[in-house]
């Protein structure tokens, strides 16, 4: 499976912050519980390179490079809280999940 559903990184306030939360946080949790409930083997999802990116440039950045502490905005901290959702869920049952962080989408 393939996940790469998110609302477009603009915007704030409260509505933009529940928005966040309800699609990338809660609609991540809803997609790795319906992998594991249906027997997926693998999950592809789609993060952010925001997610270590803290407002400082990114130097021989890689998999291993913390995730940020200071957020951008509510994208970038979600995007966090979301990546960590499908990266725990690794191993649980047959599922194998992976994290992809382009820089940017369009389209």
């Amino acid at each position: 499976m393939i996940h790469c559903a998110s609302p477009l990184a603009t915007g704030g306030g409260k509505a933009y912050k529940d928005l966040m939360q309800k699609v990338n946080v809660e609609g991540t949790q809803t997609v790795v519980a319906a992998c594991l409930a249906t027997g997926v083997r693998a999950l592809v999802y789609t993060s952010s390179a925001s997610v270590v990116f803290g407002g400082v440039d990114l130097i021989d950045a890689d998999e291993r490079t913390p995730y940020a502490t200071q957020y951008v905005d509510d994208y970038c901290r979600t995007k966090i809280e979301a990546e960590k959702i499908v990266i725990e869920a690794n191993g649980h049952g047959k599922l194998r999940t992976c994290s992809l962080r382009p820089a940017a989408i369009f389209g």
